[in-house]
């Protein structure tokens, strides 16, 4: 076989050429440990709630909602998913063809984490026409250690009325209409 290079040549060849020195391997191994450090508090105060809000439509909570040929009342119930009591201050407003009459829920309320509060919305209906036909979700007014922020709930659709009685579907209802648009049905007739 024949040799290249001598075994003369190898032992005058610095093994380390090329390597990073050992300081600035600790450095990027610090550097490194730092940045996921940053990363898990990032994320841990992100899901807290100190930043966003974690209210949601609590869906395994009983909800309730009625209409008459005026008004449309609807239940409303909200869950802090994180981990920090909020603070709510109001919540719901007047929109197209719907004016607020009454809240049925003492303001401030505190949700606690993992906790469920409600509360009823009480509508008079003005202008059947107007009523919004998409999704409405519902404005609440929180307290953040920054100041006031309004966020939306969206509030699940539900069955229509008039869909067909005993149909069968896989997923979500293909017959499910906004919340406003089914309340109000009763009092535009249809």
């Amino acid at each position: 076989m024949t040799q290249f290079v001598s075994d003369e040549v190898w032992t005058q060849l610095d093994p380390n050429v090329g390597r990073l020195p050992r300081r600035t391997t600790w450095r990027l191994a610090i550097g490194a440990a730092l940045a996921l450090l940053v990363l898990a508090a990032a994320s841990a105060v992100w899901r807290s709630g100190l930043v966003t809000n974690r209210l949601v439509w609590d869906d395994m909570a009983s909800h309730s909602a009625s209409a008459t040929h005026t008004f449309i009342e609807h239940s409303v119930e909200i869950r802090n998913t994180g981990w920090v009591p909020i603070t709510i201050l109001g919540a719901a407003e007047s929109g197209p063809g719907l004016r607020l009459d009454r809240i049925d829920g003492s303001f401030p309320m505190t949700v606690e984490p993992d906790a469920t509060v409600s509360f009823v919305v009480r509508f008079t209906v003005t202008d059947c026409a107007a009523i919004p036909t998409g999704a409405w979700p519902m404005p609440v007014r929180v307290d953040r250690w920054w100041g006031e922020q309004t966020v939306l709930i969206d509030i699940p659709p539900m069955p229509d009325q008039d869909a067909p009685a005993f149909q069968t579907y896989i997923g979500e209802d293909p017959n499910a209409i906004p919340w406003q648009r089914q309340l109000t049905k009763v009092a535009c007739g249809g």
